[in-house]
């Protein structure tokens, strides 16, 4: 179905939340709280949920219950860096975990939050404990273009100030692609690079 009906896996979201929707309406009831049912949330709230749901239960309560060990050891020496802020596309709580003084900035919240002098995480695709955020269908991530100026603005002062450093992302996401073309638009003279980006690739 989705090879005949869609040319791009930005769809698959799409076509999964309608799948997810008839699900919900029908056998699936039971899988789902009941308030999704009686409030007026929009028809993808069940695909979301349930990605919501993935995360929550996939991530462990401490560092400690995370396997194998040396996996526990590279999240511990990346705490040491106590990074300035942090701006994540990733949907799991696993961050705050890692990073518990900092501040979790959700979504379009950003939008409307003021800057702390440090400590902020910008969960800009979403997060798992806010399921109605998460940006993962065609609509969300139209939503996201059309307010992106507002956000890239946001972060331009980080991105002047600080050193950005791009960790396990290899910058394809459409969205991270059209923040970081803001970014140069407005920080590089004269087609040279944005000074202080880096990006750390695995061998």
């Amino acid at each position: 179905y989705y090879k005949q009906s869609h040319s791009s896996p930005l769809d698959i979201g799409q076509t999964f939340s309608e799948l997810y929707k008839e699900w919900a309406w029908s056998s699936g009831r039971d899988q789902f709280p009941e308030e999704l049912f009686e409030e007026d949330y929009p028809p993808d709230i069940y695909l979301k949920y349930k990605v919501a749901e993935y995360f929550e239960d996939l991530t462990p309560d401490s560092i400690s219950g995370i396997e194998p060990e040396e996996h526990r050891s590279e999240l511990e020496s990346l705490q040491k860096i106590r990074p300035h802020s942090i701006v994540t596309t990733n949907y799991d709580p696993l961050i705050e975990l890692l990073f518990p003084d900092y501040e979790p900035i959700v979504g379009q919240s950003i939008l409307r939050s003021s800057h702390a002098s440090f400590g902020e995480l910008f969960k800009i695709h979403g997060c798992s404990s806010e399921p109605g955020s998460i940006v993962i269908t065609r609509d969300d991530y139209d939503e996201f273009v059309e307010k992106k100026k507002y956000l890239s603005a946001k972060l331009l002062t980080y991105f002047a100030e600080h050193p950005l450093l791009f960790i396990g992302y290899s910058a394809t996401d459409p969205n991270i692609r059209a923040i970081l073309s803001d970014i140069d638009e407005i920080l590089s003279a004269g087609g040279d690079l944005v000074p202080n980006i880096y990006l750390m690739q695995w061998d």
